[in-house]
């Protein structure tokens, strides 16, 4: 699964360096840049479920099976999932920018930046119409039964506090990636 993703990123990045155009003389400079998101970093936190009662007691069997289930759900890989059908990274993240600049100080390098600023106002629009609930609800709406099995039988009892991903969007004829990292409490 994981070398299909790959290959996938690969052919879109290969894709749209190629659907890059530039045009640059001494009145005018446009470029056409494309982005896609990938998600590079991701931290979530869950709480631990100690019992805090006296060291004497014990947890009920069916507190221990619950447990136990829980830790058989891959939050990495279903929030990885969440925030590739909220179009934030993956092929579908693929955000395409045009610019021209015009008069005496016009370069090519003034086009890519405005490209590039016009790519952050969009990708950052997306992130702040995402919220925790919001992920918890599709994660739980993607993977219910998986969910239901590990006895969490609404988007409220996933047991996620915060989700901390950093996305990273390559540009075509750009240098470098650029970097959003939000904390969803």
């Amino acid at each position: 699964m994981k070398s299909i993703s790959f290959f996938l990123m690969a052919a879109c990045c290969f894709l749209f360096t190629l659907g890059s155009c530039t045009d640059d003389d001494d009145s005018h400079a446009e470029a056409t840049v494309s982005f896609m998101g990938m998600l590079t970093d991701l931290e979530f936190s869950i709480p631990s479920e100690t019992d805090e009662t006296d060291a004497g007691s014990t947890v009920p069997q069916s507190e221990v099976e619950k447990e136990a289930d829980t830790d058989k759900l891959n939050y990495g890989e279903m929030i990885s999932a969440v925030f590739e059908k909220l179009e934030l990274i993956g092929p579908s993240s693929l955000i395409t920018e045009s610019a021209k600049i015009t008069g005496s100080s016009s370069s090519l390098g003034l086009a890519q930046l405005q490209c590039v600023q016009q790519m952050q106002k969009k990708v950052q629009a997306k992130i702040d119409a995402v919220s925790l609930s919001g992920i918890k609800d599709l994660l739980f709406s993607l993977y219910e039964e998986q969910f239901e099995t590990a006895n969490i039988l609404s988007a409220n009892d996933i047991p996620v506090e915060s989700i901390t991903p950093e996305f990273t969007y390559i540009g075509s004829s750009v240098d470098g990636g650029f970097v959003f990292k939000p904390t969803f409490k």
